[in-house]
């Protein structure tokens, strides 16, 4: 019991861990295909001085022809990467790795909330079955799919406030 009730007490770093042993590998992968969309082959590259474009723009453009869907907080995150730390694949890696365990530190705070009831135990066990699913590989080892983790976050943490 003193081993969980100290887990409790550094969650955060509980699920960093957890995050980490199950998508670290990820930091030596270079941009997956379809990350030229928002990577390497993109503006934001260019860093912030794409703002406008950013904001006036689809997520993914290729010739003109094929134009899809509008995430300029996507677009943003990649462009401040960019201007930060450069065109550096293990960076993004990184970074979403980090949104993954906030993703889940986030889920355990709306637990809590759903099953207040239950004990914290309860809800960490479900945490942890969250987050060894492997459909979870996708989202966070391609770059292109921090739209994912960006949502997920953003609901979570507008369910409890």
């Amino acid at each position: 019991m003193k081993f969980l009730n100290s887990i409790y007490e550094k969650k955060i770093l509980f699920f960093l861990c957890i995050s980490f042993l199950l998508y670290g590998n990820t930091l030596k992968n270079g941009y997956a295909l379809d990350d030229q969309f928002v990577t390497e082959n993109s503006y934001t590259n260019k860093g912030l001085k794409t703002i406008k474009k950013i904001f006036t723009s689809y997520y993914a453009e290729s010739d003109g022809k094929n134009n899809y869907e509008y995430r300029p907080i996507v677009k943003l995150s990649f462009a401040l990467e960019h201007e930060l730390f450069g065109v550096r694949p293990w960076v993004g890696h990184l970074i979403n790795i980090l949104l993954y365990a906030i993703c889940l530190l986030l889920l355990y705070k709306v637990l809590l909330l759903i099953f207040h009831q239950q004990t914290s135990t309860f809800n960490l066990l479900i945490v942890l079955l969250f987050a060894v699913l492997p459909i979870h590989t996708e989202v966070v080892a391609s770059l292109k799919n921090r739209d994912v983790l960006l949502c997920f976050c953003f609901v979570c943490k507008s369910s409890y406030n």
